[in-house]
């Protein structure tokens, strides 16, 4: 009887552990659909403009004019690669000193304080980054930055996205980097320390000779992250419709050409799919340098950890 009751008990572990593996292979599968299903309205809802239009053209036509029905992504596309190169720039090398510092160098109480001003940096509101730029950025580049390089700037312009964007990446960057350099052994530094390294020296040699990829992949993770961002850069870009030509120009990217544009345009079919072309392409980037980022992130993690 004894034995028959144990028996019954494995049964229904077994298909209580095998239930709960379905499940969570459905709700993981679902997010998975979910994100295909998202590319795939932006990819229909765009065969409309596609039929009469060139790809091509669209994708390096310079100017957009829904009322003459002219559609050029360019100077858009061109916006935010500029504001996201800037962004990296600023913000990305301070990034992985500031990783270096709390994986290597900070006590492990100065840490416990360090690490959640980092995660609440990530929390804050776009909006309240965009508010900032164009209450204390915009007229500092306006009237002091601008002025001491003998520059004319309205303030809204690639400098200023760019350091908010900065500012806004900081977090990624930090935490994949820090991740990474947790993951390095500690028989690495250890034998740096052995060989007569400094302390800076064993970090160096192990950032250039294990942990570069994962940073790498840390910092495509960033751009990802900055080129898909919209409420701020709508506030900061100044909406221009060029392309910008100095960090002193106002600039359009694809977020904030979507964002200022479907309000007035939402009666219009061509240019509704049009924008959801743009949408379409800024979802392939974003996909493409996240799936690239992640996948050097994890394969440098996994190669420390053996």
């Amino acid at each position: 009887m004894k034995a028959q009751e144990d028996y019954l008990l494995n049964i229904s572990k077994s298909l209580k552990d095998k239930l709960a593996d379905k499940t969570l292979l459905i709700i993981s599968a679902f997010s998975g659909l979910l994100l295909i299903l998202i590319a795939g309205v932006m990819l229909y809802e765009s065969q409309y403009f596609l039929t009469s239009e060139s790809l091509i053209d669209t994708i390096f036509g310079t100017v957009w004019d829904f009322e003459k029905e002219i559609y050029g992504l360019r100077p858009y596309i061109i916006g935010s690669l500029l504001v996201t190169g800037i962004a990296l720039l600023i913000g990305g090398i301070p990034s992985v000193f500031c990783a270096i510092y709390l994986s290597e160098y900070a006590s492990s109480s100065l840490r416990k304080i360090l690490k959640p001003f980092v995660d609440l940096l990530a929390s804050i509101p776009s909006v309240v980054f965009g508010l900032w730029g164009m209450v204390v950025l915009v007229p500092f580049v306006r009237r002091q930055v601008g002025p001491f390089f003998g520059a004319s700037t309205s303030g809204q312009s690639l400098l200023s996205g760019g350091v908010v964007l900065g500012i806004m990446i900081t977090p990624i960057i930090i935490s994949i980097s820090d991740e990474v350099l947790q993951s390095v052994p500690e028989k690495y530094k250890k034998a740096s320390l052995a060989l007569g390294s400094t302390h800076w020296q064993a970090i160096k040699n192990n950032i250039k000779n294990v942990a570069l990829p994962g940073i790498i992949g840390g910092v495509i993770l960033g751009f990802g992250r900055a080129i898909g961002e919209t409420i701020a850069m709508s506030m900061i870009s100044g909406s221009a419709t060029g392309a910008p030509s100095s960090i002193w120009d106002t600039f359009s990217t694809l977020t904030t050409l979507i964002n200022n544009k479907i309000g007035y345009v939402a009666a219009e079919p061509k240019s509704v799919s049009a924008l959801a072309l743009a949408g379409f392409i800024l979802l392939t980037i974003v996909l493409i340098t996240n799936i690239l980022g992640r996948i050097i992130v994890n394969k440098t993690t996994r190669r420390m950890k053996k």
